[in-house]
């Protein structure tokens, strides 16, 4: 059951039938007679459920963004939601201070055992407790410790760089929030004279859901596989700071994943509003004109531009997470096939069931991300549809050239999720990052061949 966030009242007589002209500069008054009091009781609703994301990202000390409510000035005027960043408070000073200190320990975990030895702080973390085929030297009977060190580097390598990221590129997430202000009211005045709701609850319930499925589930498995597997030896220390550790790199990063989804989510929920009050129209007999055709135009601009925006705020941490995991996976791969059997005589099965597991979880995380960014086109090709069941025949010739335009720009250059020139996120992806994978292999293998 949806939450209506406008509700149109009976136009005047002397306003019935009219179509307004569309503009992006709203005045709430002339709204004020239209509409029950309790129309702009919230705005910015697409936003509300990222809220509780970033408060938690925040509290964890990988986001500087805040939120908070603007109330309104009269009763005809919405409270807003605004997302801010404001690199001097004393919330974002303790988030800046928690992501310093786990990164300085993360990376000395990390890179402790990928060099074999103590990096820059003795006595954290003794080598020695890892696991054995870490500790044996490198030779025909364990030929991929070297490789599995790799592994530990490279980790410790996309945690700091997706954690510079979240940070430096903030603002444009900002505003890629802030910009779904004043949808809901774009929307209200290019459609102006029917009710209307935007499915709110589709998108806090999918936040829930995964919260619950994506993030906390697998952290409750993964974090305590972590422990058994590597942690089994360590110190009451070392193994809390493991915890800590595995939250971070684990949970925190699913958590990132799950901001990413919503907005794609929203953006699929945008396209679909607009689509459903088109059908609405048409089912009414509403009066089709150039006015009319360009309003909808310019409502489809305007998401497309918030599509824009979510690529350009994902775009570095998303293509260095994305070249990381196509590395990772290929260690882990070759890690399964050369380690195998040495595993099985040094009781390290679980070490090489634990890459099994966290290779898989990285390219169903690629895939899910590419499903919902493929999606969003996919929405906007429905708008398409709608539009081309309108009856024109009896329309002017300007009329029917915004609808063709509309139609072109849908049809010949879809909305898309694209990290500048280099990658465009969709299904087709896992394709190509598994193509790269084999030729990778195959150089490895070839590499490894004098070694054996």
């Amino acid at each position: 059951m949806t939450t209506p966030i406008f509700k149109v009242g009976p136009m005047p007589p002397a306003q019935t039938g009219i179509k307004q002209k569309a503009s992006f500069n709203i005045d709430f008054s002339s709204y004020s007679n239209y509409y029950t009091p309790y129309i702009f009781r919230d705005l910015n609703q697409i936003s509300e459920p990222f809220r509780l994301v970033v408060a938690v990202l925040k509290a964890l000390g990988n986001s500087p963004i805040s939120s908070r409510r603007i109330s309104s000035r009269s009763v005809n005027e919405p409270e807003r939601v605004i997302f801010e960043v404001n690199y001097f408070s004393v919330t974002t000073i303790s988030s800046a201070v928690i992501a310093f200190l786990m990164l300085i320990l993360s990376s000395l975990f990390f890179i402790n055992i990928g060099l074999g030895q103590s990096f820059l702080v003795t006595g954290i973390i003794s080598y020695h407790d890892f696991d054995r085929i870490l500790r044996e030297e490198e030779s025909s009977a364990n030929p991929v410790r070297g490789m599995v060190q790799k592994t530990y580097v490279i980790t410790a390598c996309i945690m700091v760089g997706e954690l510079i990221s979240r940070w430096w590129h903030a603002k444009k997430f900002v505003h890629f929030l802030n910009k779904w202000n004043g949808f809901e009211l774009k929307l209200a005045k290019a459609f102006p004279h029917f009710d209307y709701d935007y499915d709110f609850l589709t998108l806090m319930n999918l936040r829930d859901n995964l919260i619950l499925f994506y993030v906390t589930y697998p952290s409750m498995v993964l974090i305590p596989a972590f422990l058994v597997v590597y942690c089994s030896r360590f110190n009451v220390f070392a193994k809390l700071l493991g915890i800590l550790i595995c939250s971070q790199f684990i949970a925190v990063s699913l958590l990132e994943d799950v901001k990413v989804i919503m907005s794609y989510k929203a953006l699929q929920q945008a396209f679909h509003q607009v689509r459903k009050c088109i059908v609405h129209f048409k089912k009414i007999g509403g009066t089709m004109d150039a006015d009319v055709a360009l309003s909808w135009g310019q409502l489809i601009q305007y998401i497309r531009e918030q599509c824009d925006r979510a690529s350009r705020y994902q775009k570095f941490e998303e293509l260095f997470r994305l070249i990381g995991y196509t590395g990772l996976v290929t260690l882990f791969v070759y890690i399964i096939l050369n380690g195998w059997d040495h595993a099985q005589k040094r009781g390290s099965v679980l070490f090489i069931l634990s890459s099994v597991g966290y290779g898989g979880m990285l390219l169903g995380r690629i895939y899910f991300k590419a499903v919902m960014a493929d999606e969003i086109a996919q929405e906007e090709f429905q708008v398409a549809r709608a539009v081309l069941k309108i009856d024109t025949k009896n329309c002017d010739h300007l009329t029917n050239l915004e609808l063709k335009t509309l139609v072109d720009v849908i049809t010949l250059s879809p909305a898309k999720i694209s990290f500048g020139n280099y990658i465009t996120l969709n299904k087709r992806l896992l394709l190509a990052i598994c193509s790269q994978i084999v030729t990778y292999l195959i150089v490895l293998m070839q590499f490894s061949q004098p070694n054996k």
